[in-house]
């Protein structure tokens, strides 16, 4: 009698899905490549208390030599750099926003929200940290020709 495992890759269905999870994370690997390659990033949801991840996420990606803004409604500034209130502040201020990874720090209901403002001011590229995705965000972003990575950046540049 076959194992479970053989009688799963005997079923042409569950191969199908296994190549289809393969290609998208192999795809979600190139995505997270690319972005950290790109040198301008938003911290959407920077924060000024060094205990949170908005503030050690803007820190970590400076270290790097990153660009990077940190975005919050409340202002602020972290080790001598202000915080800007919105994306829309950002983009009167001459940025522009497809040349940045906008990186979301924020509760999911808040990313919904914001995400479509990111597009309609030219942002195409989104990292989504643990926490701040939901499926709705993702779905509304992919439909809208936005790139969508969701992974945690500290992990990636090496350390929390």
């Amino acid at each position: 009698m076959a194992t479970l495992e053989q009688q799963f890759k005997a079923d042409k269905k569950w191969a199908v899905i296994g190549d289809k999870q393969r290609r998208a994370k192999q795809h979600m690997a190139t995505l997270e490549q690319q972005f950290k390659a790109d040198k301008k990033w938003a911290v959407i949801g920077a924060s000024t208390d060094e205990s949170k991840f908005g503030n050690k996420i803007l820190r970590r990606l400076r270290d790097k030599g990153y660009d990077v803004v940190g975005i919050n409604p409340h202002g602020g500034v972290v080790d001598g750099f202000p915080l800007v209130e919105s994306l829309d502040k950002l983009a009167e201020s001459g940025a522009d926003l497809s040349a940045y990874v906008l990186d979301f720090v924020v509760p999911p209901k808040v990313t919904e929200a914001t995400i479509k403002d990111a597009h309609r001011l030219g942002a195409r590229k989104v990292w989504l940290q643990p926490g701040s995705e939901s499926a709705e965000a993702v779905q509304w972003a992919t439909e809208h020709d936005m790139q969508v990575v969701q992974d945690c950046i500290l992990h990636q540049l090496g350390g929390h």
